[in-house]
Order: C-alpha cells, then sequence, then structure tokens
C-alpha cells in the first residue's frame, strides 16, 4: 500500500511537471500535480485499508459462528 501512495505522489508531480513545460506555469503545475498524487494515494490508501478491515471483521463473524455450531 506504501507504494501505492508513493507512485501515485510520483505521477501527479510528473504530469505537474508536464503542464508546467507545456504551459509555462512554473511552480504551479508541479505543486498542483504533486498534492493531487498526494491526495490520489491518500484516498487510495484510505479505501484500501477499510475494505481490509471490513473483510478481517466479515472473517471473524464467520470464525466464531463456526466454533459456536462445532460445541453443540
Amino acid at each position: 500500500m506504501g507504494l501505492t501512495l508513493a507512485i501515485a505522489t510520483m505521477i501527479g508531480f510528473g504530469l505537474g511537471v508536464y503542464v508546467d513545460h507545456k504551459f509555462h506555469t512554473n511552480p504551479w503545475g508541479s505543486l498542483g500535480g504533486l498534492l493531487l498524487g498526494v491526495a490520489s494515494g491518500f484516498y487510495t490508501l484510505v479505501k484500501e485499508s477499510l475494505k481490509g478491515m471490513r473483510k478481517a471483521e466479515r472473517e471473524d463473524e464467520r470464525a466464531k459462528d463456526g466454533s459456536g455450531e462445532d460445541g453443540e
């Protein structure tokens, strides 16, 4: 997941540098791209973390349900 954050940040920064070069907006394109990349990376990081937590909770519930039936 950390790699996802790093890659999203690099892609955002790279696009920002391209915008700076194309439209002569130095440093605003780079800064905007960097911020957009960081935000995108954190969004993905949080989304995947929540998905993993929900999956773990479901597995815990299945384990509890299964152990209750074995004891009968």
